[in-house]
């Protein structure tokens, strides 16, 4: 009986050498890879330890659920733990885990912004990714400023301010034009001996205003360069522009005084290399191909084709 007793001891030591050293090994000692990604987990309001715990298990980054769990009862924080949008490393240990969890600092909001959005678009989509997004103050700042609000998706400080997401999207229009060898301060001047290059090459403003009519006119890249070689044609010979989306370029020549909405680097490059066409005219059909054509005769021909 005594040796069977010692046998249960000895099985039930093991046990908790076992599972205390996995314990303080997933706690404490383990961290993140070098090549490791970050991986996001939403902890929304009203969220309990069981279902957080959950989210990061199906995130992968919890090998023992139950260890987050009893860590967080034995140190008394699950009412530490804030709802928020969080980028966590696989690898990281609990207690860190924990800490990141428990700093509204480390919360992150993430939003998309589409290619062609328009200031009032952006602010609709911040108003429903921040709970109290300050409207006023985005008009005053983003107010000059359409156009040079580049698209893309963000990721921002839960507390972040107006300032802080203005800046972050105006910085990120520079760092692409960098990363596409586009400078509009040390470039040459325009010549028609350039062919497929840009009259607007070195004028920042005027590449944002065309880009931005392009970005509502055609999706694809190729149909871009196309359209914007259209429409520098029209330019060159002092034709309207006539864009259905301002009403500015049917009753003037020339371009708009302001970008209409936020272009994406695809318009942006397609002003910068425009195709060297002939065409003056097209039409986008609703299943978002376009139709070119060199002579007005030629357009009203092809309206009367694809547009019945």
């Amino acid at each position: 009986m005594k040796r069977k007793l010692f046998f249960v001891f000895v099985l039930f030591l093991v046990i908790v050498v076992v599972i205390g050293g996995s314990f303080v090994h997933d706690v404490f000692l383990i961290s993140p890879k070098s090549d490791a990604k970050p991986v996001e987990v939403v902890v929304t309001e009203g969220d309990s330890v069981n279902a957080i715990d959950v989210h990061l298990e199906k995130a992968g980054l919890v090998s023992h659920p139950l260890f987050f769990k009893w860590f967080v009862e034995f140190t008394h924080t699950q009412t530490k733990l804030q709802a928020g949008t969080f980028f966590l490393t696989p690898g990281t240990s609990i207690a860190s885990l924990v800490l990141l969890l428990s700093n509204v600092q480390n919360a992150e909001v993430q939003v998309t912004i589409p290619e062609g959005f328009t200031n009032d678009q952006i602010k609709a989509k911040l108003v429903e990714a921040f709970s109290k997004f300050d409207t006023i103050e985005w008009d005053k700042q983003a107010s000059s400023l359409e156009g040079s609000l580049f698209p893309d998706t963000y990721r921002f400080a839960k507390n972040a301010s107006v300032k802080e997401i203005v800046e972050k999207m105006r910085s990120t229009l520079d760092r692409r034009l960098v990363e596409n060898n586009i400078d509009f301060l040390n470039c040459d001047m325009y010549q028609p001996s350039m062919g497929s290059v840009s009259p607007t090459r070195c004028d920042l403003h005027g590449t944002l205003v065309l880009a931005s009519l392009i970005e509502k006119e055609v999706q694809t890249p190729e149909d871009m360069r196309h359209v914007a070689g259209i429409f520098l044609n029209r330019l060159a010979i002092g034709m309207p522009l006539q864009t259905d989306t301002s009403s500015y370029t049917y009753k003037n020549k020339g371009l708009p005084p302001s970008p209409i909405n936020n272009p994406g680097m695809n318009a942006i490059l397609a002003v910068l290399h425009p195709a060297q066409t002939k065409d003056l005219y097209f039409i986008t059909l609703p299943n978002h191909t376009t139709v070119y054509a060199q002579t007005f005769a030629e357009h009203i021909k092809n309206q009367q084709t694809y547009l019945k």
